[in-house]
């Protein structure tokens, strides 16, 4: 395919794996070259982190914000890949495919995007590949085309053999763990009191691998207040009412981000979305299965004229996580726990719970690469096993703020 403009960039996949590769084709237009006076290309990769942080200050002349910034490096490549006068397309052609390749470092931070509430501050954990070509003259800009990718961590034994078990078994077999809340209620200041409930079961794991489905279970439970049997009908609901929708039950994954500026600290709470087909969750990834029994009539304890109507409703469907691992680096944590809200009706009457859980990789130790003249041999592509693995399947959930690329050297060199 002839390049439209002087220099393209064709990489085939946007998630790769800590201790892989990196790898694609540089397309260039020789006649575009020679018109924009381009005498080298040359192609980089870099990661870094980034934090910002916003203070503001009481001043006589009112309020003063200042901006501190921390830009930690995590890997600096670069490769020439042409020179001027140096490599030629074949005869009949003119477009040269030049390919690269990049190995990165075993251990890196995962791709991460925080873009908080509060003017200007950020975390960012970024990294992407650049085709560089550097003009001839002076005040020329040189020519960049730049394709942001996503790295995450290999994952530890232990989670792919999570992983595996959880994907292969149609019924989670282990363990499971339950968080539970309960609460009295009732209507306006007198009277007897309702009890509502509410569990949440998930497997009994430390951690929870990306990309996996993992099952839960919400159950909602209420008991009117002592009554006689006859005084409510059996065919309608009773106060307090248990929700029977998917929608009416608000269930959350939420992470909590601590920034760091050399001596400025921060910590953001921040909503990422409804999880499991539950709340306002527009995604059909769950299909949330609803079990719910009739009424039953529960007598009182030595009272045989009263007792309580006993309504539940049983929710089970599965998380599958797609964000940004847990991790820690040098200037942010990232750490995330589940939101669990349900309401009975009325004001307040709600019961609410979060728990944290540990979102991991699970994505596989990438093989060692094979030796790089390999992959320059003419007429084979530089993607030999690399494109049709797991990570060319997969998409890790970043924002769009995430593929927009800010270079932070060159900016800081042109100020």
């Amino acid at each position: 395919m002839t390049s439209k403009q002087p220099i393209g960039l064709d990489i085939r996949q946007d998630l790769y794996v800590a201790g892989g590769i990196i790898q694609g084709y540089v397309e260039l237009n020789l006649p575009l070259l020679q018109e924009d006076r381009i005498g080298e290309v040359h192609v980089k990769l870099r990661g870094f982190a980034r934090t910002v942080i916003h203070n503001s200050n009481a001043t006589s002349m009112g309020t003063v914000g200042n901006d501190h910034e921390k830009i930690v490096t995590l890997i600096r490549e670069t490769t020439s890949v042409w020179t001027r006068g140096q490599t030629f397309p074949p005869p009949g052609s003119h477009t040269l495919r030049l390919p690269f390749r990049f190995l990165l470092p075993e251990v890196l931070p995962p791709s991460f995007h925080l873009s908080a509430k509060r003017p200007n501050d950020n975390a960012t954990v970024q990294y992407y590949v650049e085709a560089v070509g550097t003009r001839l003259g002076a005040f020329h800009f040189n020519r960049r085309v730049t394709r942001p990718v996503a790295v995450l961590p290999p994952g530890t034994a232990d989670a792919l053999l999570l992983r595996k078990s959880l994907m292969m078994d149609d019924e989670w077999s282990g363990k499971w763990t339950t968080i539970s809340r309960e609460s009295k209620i009732r209507r306006g200041i007198w009277g007897s009191f309702s009890t509502i409930h509410m569990e949440c079961s998930m497997p009994d794991v430390k951690e929870f691998p990306l990309f996996t489905r993992i099952p839960f279970s919400i159950k909602v439970m209420s008991m009117s207040k002592p009554m006689k049997q006859n005084s409510a009908s059996e065919d309608k609901p009773t106060w307090p009412a248990v929700p029977i929708l998917p929608k009416d039950v608000n269930f959350e994954l939420r992470h909590r981000v601590h920034i760091r500026v050399d001596a400025f600290k921060t910590t953001f709470r921040e909503r990422i979305g409804y999880v499991g087909g539950m709340g306002n969750s527009n995604s059909g990834d769950a299909a949330v299965v609803v079990d719910t029994p009739e009424k039953v009539w529960v007598p009182s304890e030595g009272d045989g004229e009263t007792g309580s109507w006993k309504q539940e409703t049983t929710f089970t469907s599965s998380i599958e996580f797609k964000c940004s691992p847990t991790f820690t680096c040098e200037t942010m944590d990232n750490e995330y726990f589940l939101r669990l809200n349900v309401g009975f009706g009325g004001l307040f009457n709600s019961l609410t719970a979060e728990f944290d859980v540990r979102i991991v990789s699970a994505m596989p130790a990438p093989a060692e690469p094979p030796p790089l003249a390999l992959a320059e041999d003419a007429g084979v592509p530089p993607y030999p096993g690399e494109v049709d693995n797991m990570s060319a399947l997969l998409v890790l959930d970043l924002p769009p703020s995430y593929w927009t690329v800010a270079d932070w050297e060159d900016r800081k060199k042109r100020e």
